[in-house]
């Protein structure tokens, strides 16, 4: 018989932590009858959670299904003597840094989206977690809607979006994913754009978007393929990573891949759900533009203000060094984010 602990390998997107795991500890919620086997527990990009055994121990490759109940939070603080690597939440409190940043990329990756959403002029829709108001700016621009309902739970980020110069047809509130205080059958089109895994309960941000939509109606997602180092601010977090720094990701990142995310909409009533991944560029002007602007982004700014100067200058020199930067100094930057979309009858 193999021991019942044993050094596990536990994934979190970019952070690496090994620990020693009793099985039956990290998966005590799952129906799957997998006792204590030592199992190195990884991450990968598929809806499937997938349980690779230890090399010393067995051959066969066991997969367990999702639990949307478990984040990876909670899958790491199940293993013995193990504390998280991440802090609780990203904040939202510096609207003008985000929009600079995550702003602008939410309009690249969004004019993708939107192509393939592929929305009728003149429609009602309500966007999800609007943030700053890129999204919601956006889809005035390109789609015409005769109502845009635009929510977000921090009051910086709506605040900052309220002034925004749109029409009267867009109304920015103070709102909850799982919670929308909308009546049923009220929208044309429900979208979270880079929104669903920040949302605590997945399933209940969907069903909500379901609920509030017409008969017909399309609702969709997108979000950053966090696995697949696909966020913006991964060549970054994959320093930190080497340097045992810890990396803020979405608390909810086991939702980013295609798999995870169409499971979540079919178990939830999406009809015709369908995936696309979208892979996206920016240009700076400089390596220290880019520095500048995703130095403060908000996954990045928390864990350099705690660190010393040397390990900064450390870090900038290898991200420097990473970067594809042509002879001119401009850097290009690429990100990928995987979407869904279906019905909601």
């Amino acid at each position: 018989m193999p021991p019942d602990n044993h050094q596990a390998e536990i994934f979190t997107g970019h952070t690496l932590v090994t620990q020693r795991v009793k099985l039956v500890d990290i998966w005590d919620k799952s129906e799957k009858s997998i006792s204590t086997l030592p199992l190195e527990i990884c991450f990968l990009s598929s809806a499937k959670w997938s349980a690779a055994p230890c090399n010393r121990c067995f051959n066969e490759k066991p997969q367990l299904e999702p639990n949307f109940s478990l984040s990876i939070n909670d899958v790491i603080q199940r293993a013995e003597g193990t504390k998280s690597v991440q802090e609780t939440s990203i904040k939202f409190n510096n609207p003008d840094a985000y929009d600079r940043w995550m702003g602008v990329w939410t309009k690249i990756v969004g004019s993708e989206f939107l192509r393939w959403f592929d929305p009728e002029m003149n429609k009602t829709w309500i966007d999800i977690g609007c943030g700053s108001g890129a999204s919601t700016e956006q889809i005035v621009a390109t789609c015409s809607p005769t109502l845009i309902d635009a929510i977000d739970p921090s009051d910086d980020q709506i605040n900052f979006a309220r002034e925004r110069q749109l029409p009267a047809s867009v109304n920015f509130d103070i709102g909850d994913a799982e919670r929308l205080t909308n009546n049923d059958d009220y929208y044309d089109y429900a979208i979270m754009a880079l929104v669903l895994f920040f949302v605590p309960n997945p399933d209940k941000g969907v069903a909500e978007m379901i609920r509030v939509c017409k008969s017909k109606g399309k609702i969709a997602a997108y979000v950053w393929d966090i696995f697949g180092h696909g966020l913006p601010t991964s060549p970054i977090h994959q320093i930190f990573a080497a340097k045992g720094i810890p990396v803020l990701v979405p608390p909810r990142s086991e939702v980013s891949t295609k798999d995870a995310l169409q499971l979540v909409f079919e178990k939830n009533g999406a009809k015709l759900v369908e995936t696309a991944t979208f892979k996206v560029e920016r240009i700076f002007d400089s390596y220290e533009e880019y520095w500048s602007l995703s130095s403060k982004s908000n996954s990045v700014f928390p864990a350099l203000k705690n660190l010393d100067p040397k390990l900064i200058d450390e870090v900038k020199k290898e991200l420097k060094a990473n970067l594809d930067i042509d002879q001119q100094g401009r850097v290009k930057a690429t990100a990928h984010a995987n979407a869904v979309k279906g019905y909601a009858d």
